[in-house]
């Protein structure tokens, strides 16, 4: 029996994969020498590739570090510069305070601590003070602009007709002495007569006589 298409495609099937090869099935028969060298050359490779790929990254890195370097250093030089500056306006104002404070004590006009240390002494000297004395000390009464008082011309200490034993001041029975009696009132005058009336002159002489009288009577200096 002859073998026919499908036994040929079979074979052909068989040794289409390189391992299905006859010279390749056996392991003995594989040169190990070159094929270690292979695997030998592409590790190398790989690993010269990865040790390039660092060395550039270290290289860069250090640049990096170069160019912060070179920054800081400018950027440090512009910050001493700046301090110095805010130095010199601080040494400024203070220049100007002090020549102010020096016009200012000049002037003799005390300084806002001693206005202060003033203001606390005089409250410190009042502390001792009596509490019932009014601010000023001008009320010393309580009668003080009541209308009532002790003298003698009140009409309630005084009245028409006698004199009165009260009084607002404070004294002891034995050394209270008795007020002065008003003045007497002045005596009647006497009608004129209906025959002096008659007469005018005679009238207004006894007018006259009367009103001389009546002012003698009523003055407090007779």
């Amino acid at each position: 029996m002859r073998p026919g298409p499908t036994h040929s495609l079979t074979s052909k099937r068989r040794t289409m994969f390189p391992w299905e090869a006859a010279e390749n099935r056996d392991a003995n028969r594989i040169a190990r020498p070159a094929y270690d060298g292979g695997l030998k050359d592409q590790v190398m490779e790989n690993r010269a590739k990865k040790n390039n790929e660092k060395a550039a990254r270290i290289a860069s890195d250090k640049a990096d570090d170069a160019r912060i370097e070179c920054e800081r250093a400018a950027f440090a030089a512009e910050a001493q510069a700046e301090i110095k500056a805010q130095r010199d306006r601080e040494a400024v104002v203070a220049q100007r305070e002090a020549a102010a404070m020096e016009r200012y004590n000049q002037a003799a006009q005390p300084t806002r601590e001693q206005q202060i240390a003033a203001f606390q002494q005089r409250r410190e000297a009042h502390v001792d003070a009596e509490a019932h004395k009014t601010f000023g000390a001008r009320v010393h009464v309580q009668t003080e602009h009541t209308g009532i008082t002790d003298r003698p011309s009140s009409r309630v200490h005084a009245p028409p007709g006698g004199a009165s034993s009260f009084s607002l001041a404070h004294h002891d029975g034995s050394s209270m002495a008795p007020r002065a009696a008003p003045p007497p009132r002045a005596p009647n005058v006497a009608q004129p007569s209906a025959a002096a009336q008659a007469r005018p002159d005679v009238a207004n002489d006894q007018m006259a006589a009367a009103i001389r009288a009546r002012a003698q009577g009523s003055s407090i200096f007779g």
